[in-house]
């Protein structure tokens, strides 16, 4: 062969493989996203549909299945290399939507129509931890792959993290191996993605990353922040302790930095006689701080619970070693407390226990219709000795030492299993109505609700007084309440250490009565007047006051009023009322309709007395008027005596007089024509 033959061989068989080889990558693009359509099959978002029909294909479209077969794009056939018709339907288009479809075309066999489903995926990729650091026991996280379709592959990418990283992190999971070269255009494809993916960032650079998510053949795409940051030195502290009375519970606060567990001492043996060592772990690598409880009401009794994370917080508690032997519950005294990571104290302080006590046991009310059922409103009830029928009863105790087992659930009665453990009762009855009838029996307790403020040394009993446990007669009926902590507590050593606190109050009809309610009420005349009921309803108790007129210029007006200080009361508009007119006042749900009337107001009263007072006036003018008559009578005799004198007068003076009047006449005008000459 020739040297020109070899060099046109090796250019054909150059062009065969590149040709080869663009064949394949255009294959492997086509199988991205590609899936044959399938008659009544769920398809996705973003998948090129490919249907093929050996019988040929011709004038194919897309229709929307539905009532108007609405058009959605015409199709182009092709031929494959079996000789095959076939079409591409690219669900990536703006054209398509969530929703049924229809392919229909011509073939040799006559019209074909294939329906299918078009769903749209979604897709949420959540760290399990947000920070993770490049070295040590913290290198490793959980990616946790939410989504509405069960098999799928996903791309991954992250702008500034290279290839042998992405491929490191993510071969962490048992169900893949990758090598660099596995990723191609910054992609690294996970297929068959599974809910948990392990990735680990073990020596890879510190940095925040943004991971990219798209799947590989629908529109479902996601993505999410994990910052790696290089292991500080871990340090805790104590951020508070609170104090607290023997048998309660403590809230110790603990703040944490580059660690996910510490090590907890309460007490040393050797000075108090206690000690409690412990293993707090697992914690939230997102949060800065934990709430520890410390119970000092099983504290020595070699219960596990004597050191536990509070509710609001993740965490563990193991314990390492417990005096577990006290014969006497743990005594009021300065517990030493201290904090380690790794064996090194970090920080100490110390936890106060002081005597337990009971002190109290005070009545409150509460609207019928107050929201009861969180600590913060039972908290607003008013302080009385009176409860109205209806009424919401709260019952507050002060009692410290019983926090550890006393919340919502326990039993507060002398009948059940807590009692006899814990010693703690609280019973209601109604009292004897004379000296020779006997105590009733107490009221059943179990629909009471019970709240507890141990902070405050607190815990609060509701009761619903329109159960049938009450009854109100038209007397009043004096309640007993008796609440106690007895020889069954183990901080109660006697029956003569019994710690009874008591109180009565009064269960009385709810009455309400509009002031000045004898017959017809009165309101005087004017622009407003003010309405008010006296009751013995509970305080803040919320109603309408109702003002109700009749006939003609007739209307109905609704005021809110509320309980302050015993009483209903609001302002009324009464613009459109007059003297005489005649209505009703009533407050819904409390009174009956009472009549009412518009008088007129005590300053128009005064105001007629004045006029009265006036007219008397004019009864002196009258007198006047008679004297001035008889003085004008005597002016007259007088004018006529004057005319007399004054023609003598006037005969003598009046010249010379005269005269002086004319010649400061003449100067006055002589000085004025002098000044307008000026």
């Amino acid at each position: 062969m020739t040297g020109n033959n070899y060099r046109y061989l090796s250019i054909f068989m150059a062009a065969i493989l590149v040709l080869s080889m663009s064949v394949a990558f255009v294959g492997v693009g086509m199988a991205d996203r590609t899936t044959d359509l399938e008659e009544d099959e769920r398809h996705w978002l973003g998948q090129l549909l490919v249907h093929e029909d050996e019988d040929g294909i011709e004038d194919a479209e897309v229709l929307k299945d539905d009532d108007d077969n609405e058009f959605i794009t015409q199709l182009t056939v092709s031929e494959n290399d079996d000789g095959n018709d076939y079409v591409e339907i690219d669900t990536e288009s703006s054209d398509f939507e969530s929703g049924s479809y229809n392919l229909t075309y011509d073939s040799s066999e006559g019209e074909q129509v294939v329906s299918f489903d078009l769903s749209e995926q979604n897709l949420t990729v959540e760290p399990e931890d947000v920070q993770v650091h490049n070295e040590g026991d913290d290198t490793e996280t959980e990616l946790d792959f939410s989504s509405n379709r069960n098999t799928y592959d996903v791309n991954v990418s992250s702008e500034n993290m290279s290839d042998s990283d992405l491929a490191q992190v993510f071969s962490a999971d048992e169900a893949y191996d990758f090598e660099e070269d596995d990723v191609e255009d910054d992609y690294l494809t996970l297929e068959e993605v599974p809910s948990e993916v392990t990735v680990d960032f073990d020596d890879v650079d510190a940095d925040e990353y943004e991971f990219a998510f798209d799947v590989v053949d629908s529109t479902a795409s996601y993505s999410t922040n994990i910052t790696v940051s290089e292991p500080g030195d871990a340090t805790t502290l104590f951020e508070s302790v609170e104090s607290i009375a023997e048998g309660d519970v403590s809230e110790i606060v603990v703040e944490y930095e580059n660690t996910d567990e510490f090590d907890i001492v309460v007490g040393d043996e050797d000075d108090v006689g206690y000690e409690l060592d412990v293993t707090v772990s697992d914690l939230d690598e997102d949060e800065t701080n934990v709430t520890l409880l410390f119970d000092s009401y099983v504290a020595g009794n070699g219960d596990s619970d004597v050191l536990t994370v509070h509710d609001d917080y993740d965490g563990e508690v193991s314990v390492n070693d417990e005096t577990d032997d006290l014969s006497d519950p743990l005594v009021p005294e300065t517990y030493d407390l201290s904090v380690l990571t790794d064996s090194s104290e970090n920080d100490v302080s110390t936890l106060n226990i002081v005597e337990r006590s009971t002190t109290g046991v005070n009545t409150h009310v509460l609207p019928e219709d107050a929201d009861a059922d969180e600590l913060e409103y039972v908290e607003q009830a008013t302080e009385s000795d009176v409860v109205a029928e209806n009424d919401t009863l709260v019952l507050q105790v002060e009692m410290t030492g019983i926090y550890s087992f006393l919340d919502s659930d326990y039993d507060l009665s002398k009948e059940g299993s807590d009692y006899d453990e814990h010693g703690l009762y609280l019973e209601v009855t109604e009292a004897p109505t004379s000296p020779n009838v006997g105590s009733s029996d107490p009221l059943d307790m179990s629909e009471s609700d019970t709240f507890t403020d141990s902070s405050e040394g607190v815990f609060y009993v509701v009761f619903d007084t329109s159960s049938d446990e009450f009854e109100f007669d038209e007397d009043p009926v004096q309640f007993d309440v008796e609440a106690g902590l007895d020889e069954n507590n183990q901080y109660i050593e006697e029956e003569d250490d019994e710690e009874i606190v008591e109180v009565s109050f009064d269960g009385e009809e709810r009455t309400t009565e509009f002031v000045g309610e004898n017959g017809v009420l009165e309101f005087e005349e004017g622009d407003e007047f003010e309405v008010t009921a006296d009751t013995n309803v509970a305080e803040n108790t919320e109603d309408t006051l109702n003002v109700r007129k009749t006939g003609d210029d007739s209307f109905v007006d609704s005021y809110d009023v509320t309980v302050e200080e015993g009483q209903f009361s609001s302002a009324v508009d009464g613009e459109s009322l007059s003297v005489g007119d005649e209505f009703t006042v009533r407050i819904n749900g409390e009174t009956d309709r009472v009549d009412s009337v518009i008088v007129e107001s005590d300053a128009t009263d005064d105001t007629d007395d004045a006029t009265d007072d006036t007219d008397d006036t004019d009864d002196s003018t009258d007198d006047t008027d008679d004297a001035t008559d008889d003085t004008d009578d005597a002016t007259d005799d007088t004018d006529d005596a004057t005319d007399d004198g004054e023609d003598d007068v006037t005969d003598d003076d009046t010249p010379g007089f005269g005269a002086v009047i004319a010649l400061v006449a003449l100067v006055g005008a002589a000085l004025l024509a002098i000044r307008r000459n000026n």
